[in-house]
Formats: C-alpha cells, sequence, structure tokens
C-alpha cells in the first residue's frame, strides 16, 4: 500500500485553517485568476496535482531561499513555470523531498501575484505538503541485498549483484531474506528468489528464507559451494532447476509438505548431504538428475505412511535407506554438549533430531522430549 508522508514547513505567521477545501490546479488556477492582482484569498484550499518541474535554489528564484516545483493535473504534461495549466508552489522543502512524478496534496492561500498563480509569495505562508510516493519498477539495493520490486502488485523478488559471476555478493557470508522492505516510502512483498539470484557466491554460509517466499527460480543456490546451512520454507510448492546445483558443503536438507514437484538438477552433486528429510506426502515429481552424484545410501527421512510411496516412485526409489520420520511433540529442554551426536537421525516439527541412548537430541546437543 503506498504510504503517505506528511511534512510541515513554518516560514511566516499566517495561521491556517484545519479543514481546507480539497481542488484541482485547473481549479486553483480559476480561483486565483477572479483575484485582483496581487491580492490573497482568504481561505485556505487543498491543491492536488502532480509534481511535473522542480528548480533548486540556485535557480532564477535565489532571492527566495525556497525550492520551487509546479504541479499539474495530469503527469507528465511537460509543464513550465509558465505554462498554462502549471500551479507556481514557492515552498521550504528540501529538493530531495520532493520528485518530478510525486502526487502532492499542497494546502496554502491562493495569490494571483504579477500574472503567476502562486501559494506563498516571498516565503511569507505557512504550506503544508502530503508526498504520495509512486511505487517504483526496477532492480535497487537495500542493505546487502538486490531487488527486482514490481510496482504494479508491491511485490519483489531478491536478484544477484553479479549475473552468474564469483563475486557476486562476495562480502556476504549469512543472510536472512526478509518477509517485506521499503523502498522510496513504499513497502513490497518479497516472494521470490529470483533466477541465479546467489548463484557462484562462493562466500555465503548460510540462508534463512521468509515464509513470504513462495518460488525460488532456478540457479538461485547454484555453484554456492561453502553454502551448509539454508531453510526451505513451507510456503515453497516448487523447487526450480539446478537451484542447490553444486553445493557441496550442504550436509542436511528438508524439503517442505506442500513441495510438488523439484526441477532437473536441483541437488546435482550435492555430495556433503547426510541426510534428506522430505515431508510431502505424496512423493514429488523429480527431474532428471536431482540426486546425481548424492550418496544414495544415507537416509532419506518421509512420513511414515508414505515409505512404499517412495520406494516405488520413480527416482526416489534409487535410495536404499528410506525410513519413517519419527514425529512427537517436543520442546527443548536442557543443553547437553557433551553428548555424543552419534546416532538415529529422526525428523520432527521442521528438525533434525538425534536419537541415542533412549533419549532424543538436536543437532546442537539440546536434550528434548
Amino acid at each position: 500500500m503506498k504510504k503517505l508522508f506528511t511534512f510541515l514547513f513554518a516560514v511566516a505567521c499566517i495561521t491556517m485553517t484545519t479543514n481546507a477545501e480539497q481542488i484541482t490546479v485547473a481549479q486553483a488556477l480559476q480561483i486565483a485568476g477572479q483575484l485582483p492582482q496581487g491580492t490573497t484569498t482568504v481561505d485556505e484550499y487543498e491543491v492536488v496535482g502532480y509534481v511535473t518541474a522542480y528548480q533548486g535554489k540556485d535557480g532564477g528564484w535565489a532571492q527566495y531561499g525556497n525550492q520551487i516545483f509546479w504541479i499539474t493535473d495530469e503527469l507528465g504534461s511537460g509543464a513550465q513555470s509558465n505554462a498554462d495549466g502549471a500551479l507556481e508552489i514557492y515552498q521550504g522543502v528540501p529538493a530531495e523531498m520532493v520528485y518530478v512524478g510525486d502526487k502532492v496534496s499542497v494546502k496554502a492561500t491562493l495569490t494571483n501575484y504579477n500574472g503567476l498563480l502562486e501559494t506563498t509569495k516571498k516565503g511569507v505562508v505557512t504550506i503544508l505538503v502530503k508526498v504520495e510516493r509512486p511505487a517504483f519498477s526496477g532492480k535497487c539495493k537495500i542493505d546487502d541485498l538486490y531487488y527486482n520490486l514490481n510496482a504494479e502488485n508491491l511485490t519483489g523478488e531478491v536478484t544477484y549483484e553479479k549475473y552468474n559471476s564469483s563475486s557476486n555478493y562476495s562480502g556476504l557470508s549469512t543472510t536472512e531474506i526478509p518477509a517485506s522492505v521499503v523502498y522510496n516510502d513504499v513497502t513490497y512483498n518479497i516472494t521470490s528468489i529470483g533466477e541465479s539470484a546467489f548463484s557462484g557466491c562462493s562466500n555465503i554460509l548460510s540462508v534463512e528464507l521468509s515464509n513470504s517466499i513462495t518460488t525460488m527460480g532456478q540457479k538461485a543456490f547454484c555453484d554456492c559451494s561453502k553454502l551448509t546451512s539454508v531453510n526451505i520454507p513451507s510456503s515453497i510448492t516448487e523447487i526450480g532447476a539446478q537451484t542447490f546445483y553444486n553445493c557441496t558443503s550442504l550436509t542436511s536438507i528438508i524439503i517442505p509438505a506442500n513441495v510438488t514437484s523439484i526441477g532437473k538438477e536441483a541437488f546435482f552433486n550435492c555430495s556433503g548431504l547426510t541426510t534428506i528429510t522430505c515431508e510431502a506426502v505424496t512423493p514429488p515429481a523429480l527431474g532428471i538428475n536431482v540426486f546425481r552424484f548424492v550418496d544414495i545410501s544415507i537416509p532419506l527421512y518421509v512420513p511414515a505412511e508414505s515409505i512404499v510411496a517412495y520406494k516405488t516412485a520413480t527416482s526416489w526409489s534409487d535410495f536404499t535407506n528410506i525410513m519413517a520420520a519419527i514425529q512427537t511433540g517436543i520442546e527443548e529442554k536442557s543443553i547437553n554438549q557433551s553428548v555424543n551426536m552419534e546416532g538415529r537421525k529422526i525428523f520432527c516439527n521442521g528438525q533434525v533430531l538425534i536419537e541415542r541412548n533412549g533419549k532424543v537430541y538436536t543437532v546442537t546437543g539440546a536434550e528434548v522430549k
């Protein structure tokens, strides 16, 4: 949703009323045109329009020490200072706060002064400006990440810094993908990891994805050779082709229950995997070579009722150690870092757990029950 930001600039002593009548630029011109030259309306009006041009304090009106901009009823009309249908605004707003294309609401009295319609004369009026920033479409950087933003539906996807490059996000070792970002005063929901977003990012170790992510583009984490940890959120229904291609440092992966398909070579040469957990009751459809060069003897944990289905499903049946993921209601009780973590690996509530000597532990050694 577009957000309104209000700026108040007091540059003199005229007191404004709070309930101003809202009018268009054309109506403002008509009202002021009926005034004797040099006189000002008694009432305050709220004039709504679009910024089509502005000039800084070093321009022709520098003696006023203010910024100047013009608004019209239609965006992109090409209005200039003396153009018909343009409202000339003198005011103390820093130039970086008002942009061409902004929708503005200006509260002020109106003056017919030397043939030009103004809302202030030599900085002697208090005016209230509300700026409705237009949404942005395109690539931008916010904090450490790059995004492609979509103004039409106010969504965004994480994208690459440098396409398919070993220096892509070279300074990034860990990152959390937020559910939303704010750019130019507008909020965008982040719903996607774009194609090749982190491809070739050789320094990244872990990625935390929010549940707002619904799609992961192909090659999203391709060739992230040091990536050891990534969560696939439950909102994901499809894992794209080569998403984790050649992520040789991944040791475990949990595929959420809602995933219905996994693209070709998605986990190609993820040779470091020691466990795979798939929560989907129905085995997801696999493209070619999804688990090529992954040890097929590692435990594949699946829902107990689905063991037979996985053992007969194309490509899933290649795994020789398919077993039930034990589901229990657990809560963490105490930390025991000295626990020997060798034992039977099980899956519960999105976690990989270790069962040893009748007790269950997290991979960090915390005892649970």
